[in-house]
């Protein structure tokens, strides 16, 4: 007979789901407390007795959509990331991982089945949470299965982004306790960052205010970009003027779920990246903190900058800037304070790289570089070369 390598593995599905039950359990009673009971309390509780049918019909499918938008995103940002360190810690273990990949199991296999249990964790908990919602507003007479699908799909949308968000940092390094740290800061890097060099420009650019200036990198930052996008609105109702005056509610306004385009097209890049890395890790990387080598200068060029404009310009204005406005900066002194703190992140990073205290040799010319650059950039703000004043 001939032997297959096979591409899914049921056992191993079937190994995970019974290894992360608390995890499932964790994420449905959660989303059972949000969901189906705060329904039954908006329907039920004490208040729906002074509430009209059609006030109580709004308020639960405004309680329901809100619950996807909001309470979807940070369920999907803590519980992505839990459920990508809990399915693939393997990879970040030297003999967990030389046994999962001594298996008859394709690599892509591996990741296909970790993947699609946490897939299925998440998908049926928000399926038996819907399920309940419509029992309960079945109960009440006023079931809205556009607004429980609706409900649904931001749900599931902003989860399997962020899941696979997670699962993308996981590949990209083999310390468990990395990986949540690069998922936190990637989410909201480049808003950040935009911010920082805003406020930069703004202390030394005359005429230029950086609180005031657009957003324009947002998109770059996915859990800021679905907070300003994903919202409810709620469309004009209709009114009966009767006779005595007084107005009567013929038809409530209805509720209206904006950016799940935007939402779709994260929960799509999501996936693609996190299917494509898994084949280039080497499993040699485990325990390195940055496991693919075209991204170590990166993250090493990366902690420095993100050093130098946010402790830099934080020293700088608690030691000197407390009591002066923003033409009265010092260019020198703040290019000075982001040249200390950012060669400091440098060689931090260098060290969490090559594992080792020693690396003045190997990081000098780049530390070189990154002191130049910072300085050109600094200059150039401030004989405004962009032409902006």
């Amino acid at each position: 007979m001939r032997s297959k390598t096979s591409c899914f593995n049921g056992a191993l599905l079937r190994k995970d789901l019974c290894r992360f039950w608390p995890l499932w359990c964790a994420y449905l009673a959660i989303w059972l407390v949000a969901v189906p009971l705060n329904q039954f309390l908006t329907l039920f509780g004490i208040s729906a007795r002074y509430n009209t049918p059609i006030q109580l019909m709004d308020a639960a499918i405004s309680n329901l959509l809100s619950m996807g938008t909001e309470m979807g995103l940070w369920m999907g940002l803590a519980f992505g990331c839990f459920f990508a360190m809990a399915l693939f810690s393997y990879l970040c273990s030297a003999r967990s991982v030389g046994m999962m990949h001594s298996f008859p199991i394709r690599r892509e296999g591996l990741f296909f089945t970790h993947y699609l249990a946490g897939c299925i964790v998440f998908l049926s908990a928000l399926a038996v949470t819907g399920l309940l919602a419509a029992a309960v507003q079945g109960a009440a007479g006023v079931l809205e299965w556009r607004n429980i699908g609706l409900w649904f799909i931001c749900a599931a949308g902003q989860m399997l982004f962020f899941y696979s968000f997670a699962v993308l940092c996981m590949m990209f390094t083999g310390q468990i306790l990395a990986a949540p740290v690069f998922y936190g800061t990637l989410n909201f890097l480049a808003v950040g960052m935009e911010y920082l060099v805003r406020t930069f420009a703004g202390n030394f650019l005359y005429g230029y205010s950086g609180y005031s200036a657009p957003e324009t990198f947002a998109f770059l930052s996915p859990a800021w970009e679905l907070v300003c996008v994903l919202d409810v609105s709620n469309v004009a109702r209709v009114d009966r003027i009767l006779s005595d005056g007084t107005y009567q509610v013929i038809r409530g306004g209805e509720y209206m779920l904006s950016g799940l385009g935007v939402l779709g097209i994260y929960a799509a890049v999501g996936i693609v990246l996190a299917v494509l890395v898994y084949r280039r890790r080497a499993s040699e990387a485990t325990g390195s903190i940055v496991t693919v080598a075209w991204a170590r200068p990166i993250f090493k060029y990366g902690v420095a900058v993100c050093a130098a404009f946010s402790l830099g310009q934080l020293i700088y204005f608690l030691v000197f800037g407390l009591n002066l406005h923003n033409g009265q900066y010092s260019l020198p002194g703040t290019i000075a304070c982001m040249l200390f703190t950012g060669l400091l992140g440098y060689f931090a990073a260098e060290m969490l790289l090559h594992k080792s205290f020693r690396v003045w040799r190997t990081g000098r010319v780049g530390a070189l570089v990154f002191s130049a650059v910072l300085v050109c950039f600094g200059v150039a703000m401030s004989l405004d070369l962009t032409g902006y004043e």
